[in-house]
């Protein structure tokens, strides 16, 4: 991540940049899914045993972002400055509460 962050810091509204910043953030994001998936089936690396539908919410929220990345990125090609605003969007929809954030609200109590 700090390569292509530099990159795009220093280039920001450039579409090779954009290009390698969006290919890092979906590979991230799709190496976070597979992580999901591998501690959540089976109750592997869970404290708790969660709801099917906590575990399908969790993961289809993340697959959403590395869609709503993969679109960020064609757009890189087309219109920069969509794109960039679309890279910028995607992690502060994700620090918006949820369905899944109440579930684990009402679990702490």
């Amino acid at each position: 991540m700090p390569l292509s962050t530099a990159l795009l810091g220093h280039y920001p509204l450039n579409r090779v940049a954009l290009v390698v910043y969006g290919t890092n953030l979906i590979a991230a994001t799709l190496v976070l899914a597979l992580h999901w998936q591998y501690a959540t089936s089976r109750g592997r690396l869970l404290r708790t045993r969660l709801p099917p539908t906590v575990i399908g919410l969790a993961h289809r929220r993340i697959l959403g972002s590395a869609g709503a990345y993969t679109v960020a990125l064609l757009l890189s090609l087309v219109v920069p400055i969509i794109s960039l605003a679309l890279f910028l969007a995607v992690p502060l929809f994700n620090v918006l509460p949820f369905t899944l954030d109440r579930h684990f609200t009402a679990e702490s109590r």
